[in-house]
């Protein structure tokens, strides 16, 4: 019997490519990789040949391979693990359920039959007669053929897929009692069109990429006419690694669906150290800043709604940078700590994330050309900003 169905599935596997000969069916090839049982100590292979036609089925012929191990009961309550490996030939019959999507798209389901050649190999032990309290190891081997039925679904799309299939054999090998004769496989579908096809698009196919398109345009259109032209807002955060604070209250202009620009007034607070090298030692200046600065945003996305996602900004300004030195000096005139201060253009190179159109984060890196009177001349002079972005729309000013 398991000769006869081995045969049956064989033959069917051997007729299907004149089967898929008719003009109506589009034709792909692919691989399937994946694992075998709910723990995956077991892997898959399998090379298939897909006829879909423009009803919603498809017959698919795969060579299929399974290797690895497998989960086996011994005395009916402790589990081990046995060497399984198959090799096989399957006949799968698809049905798509979506009626609008591409032809071989969208969920399926699946029932298929196949014939598999199995190999078992168990490494358990056994009483020694000389000694029978005493465990040997002894490896147990067998070899089989059976039929095989499977039933299964997926999700796939044109290149790439899911696919969760079950197999029920009629193997009845007496190693670990059986165990490997049924087996779940969870698959990625990767498929390429053959050869030589053919690629003209079907009627359905050309209708759904019309109404994706609609649908595209209708959805940036309608983002385009809700994005508020005009917004003002408040930035808040850390300065230099949260080493100080700062803050800016801004007003930005949306031009259109990638630029804004932005002009603000912006405060920071905070102290920075320097290594004072004629004394060896750190010295802790304060760095207090005020000023103004104009950024240029660029919106990345496309597809975009209110000025939100990932942007890009560039900016100049000027801003009064006053610094003291913490540790006071002791001079002729008394005591006194060593001061700095000066105006200084600026400009800024950041980057950041909008959720949605009243919160975001953003980074933001500011190079000045401060000199200052200190050892290191270079304190104060750079500083970055890790903000909390909060806006909102001014009331009828939309595009």
């Amino acid at each position: 019997m398991r000769k006869q169905c081995a045969c049956i599935a064989l033959s069917v596997f051997a007729a299907l490519p004149a089967l898929a000969q008719d003009k109506a069916w589009q034709h792909c090839v692919g691989l399937r990789a994946g694992s075998v049982g709910v723990i995956p100590l077991s892997y898959s292979l399998s090379a298939f040949h897909e006829a879909q036609s423009n009803r919603n089925l498809a017959i698919r012929s795969a060579l299929e391979f399974t290797s690895g191990k497998e989960w086996a009961i011994y005395g009916g309550d402790m589990g081990y693990m046995i060497d399984v490996r198959r090799v096989g030939a399957a006949i799968d019959f698809i049905y798509y359920t979506s009626p609008k999507r591409p032809i071989g798209t969208g969920f399926f389901l699946v029932a298929g039959i196949g014939a598999h050649h199995f190999y078992l190999e168990d490494i358990g032990g056994c009483n020694d007669p000389l000694f029978p309290y005493d465990q040997v190891p002894i490896n147990l081997r067998d070899r089989q053929t059976a039929a095989s039925l499977a039933l299964g679904a997926g999700f796939t799309g044109k290149k790439f897929g899911f696919e969760l299939k079950g197999y029920m054999s009629n193997q009845d090998s007496p190693v670990a009692e059986g165990i490997g004769r049924n087996w779940i496989q969870t698959s990625m579908l990767f498929r390429f069109p053959m050869l030589g096809q053919q690629k003209n698009e079907s009627i359905r196919e050309a209708n759904y990429r019309a109404k994706k398109n609609a649908e595209k345009i209708a959805k940036e259109i309608e983002a385009q006419e809700s994005v508020p032209q005009h917004k003002i807002g408040l930035r808040l955060g850390g300065v230099n690694g949260f080493a100080g604070g700062g803050g800016s209250i801004f007003y930005e202009h949306q031009f259109d669906r990638h630029w804004a620009i932005r002009p603000a007034i912006e405060l920071t607070k905070g102290s920075e150290e320097y290594d004072d090298i004629p004394y060896g030692s750190r010295r802790a200046v304060d760095v207090d800043r005020v000023g103004f600065a104009v950024d240029c945003l660029y919106y990345v996305s496309k597809c975009w709604k209110d000025g939100t996602k990932f942007y890009l900004l560039a900016g100049l300004g000027a801003h009064q940078i006053d610094m003291r030195d913490e540790q006071f000096l002791i001079g002729a005139e008394g005591i006194g700590y060593t001061e700095c201060s000066g105006l200084s253009p600026a400009l800024s190179l950041g980057f950041g994330y909008c959720f949605n159109r009243f919160i975001g984060i953003e980074y933001k890196h500011t190079f000045s050309a401060l000199n200052s009177h200190f050892y290191d001349e270079t304190v104060g002079r750079n500083w970055d900003q890790f903000m909390l972005n909060f806006r909102v729309p001014l009331a009828g000013h939309h595009k």
